[in-house]
């Protein structure tokens, strides 16, 4: 549906839980499995898979994912720990932190953005930087009844 970039497994499109359009949720969900939403969650969602949102679905809470396809809304910070997609007349209002990010045209991307690079990037946090040596300044000031060392412009030498 989305190209070859996002293809995924046919055991792992399938869905576990529906959010259907009318129904309205406030609390936390945190859940295993593919997730849809077509109405509206107010609180954090937790999942360990595929989060999609729907044209009519409103996420207004953090969301944390491992792959996130937003068609409607979010309202808080999202990370997703492999991918987002922003598709055309869709929102997110909030911060995203995620390996791969790709917003088709028409989306709206409001806040920051931080991408990651899985493993590496935990490695080099956890690495120390090289130590840089401080050199001290060298000040140099003229004496006030100093003599110029050379022939002041314009002069010849002999």
């Amino acid at each position: 549906m989305f190209g070859k970039e996002s293809e995924m497994r046919s055991e792992d499109t399938k869905l576990s839980t529906v959010i259907a359009k009318g129904t309205k949720i406030v609390g936390n969900i945190n859940m295993e499995g593919n997730v849809r939403v077509d109405g509206h969650i107010k609180g954090k969602v937790t999942t360990s898979e595929v989060l999609t949102i729907g044209k009519t679905g409103v996420v207004d809470g953090e969301v944390q994912v491992k792959e996130a396809v937003v068609g409607g809304k979010i309202k808080g910070n999202l990370v997703a720990s492999q991918r987002v997609e922003l598709e055309s007349k869709a929102t997110i209002l909030g911060d995203v932190t995620t390996r791969i990010f790709v917003i088709k045209e028409g989306g709206v991307f409001h806040g920051r953005c931080s991408m990651q690079e899985g493993e590496k990037e935990e490695r080099k946090e956890k690495e120390v930087p090289p130590r840089v040596e401080e050199k001290p300044e060298i000040s140099v000031s003229k004496p006030r009844n100093a003599k110029p060392l050379g022939p002041a412009p314009g002069e010849k030498r002999l």
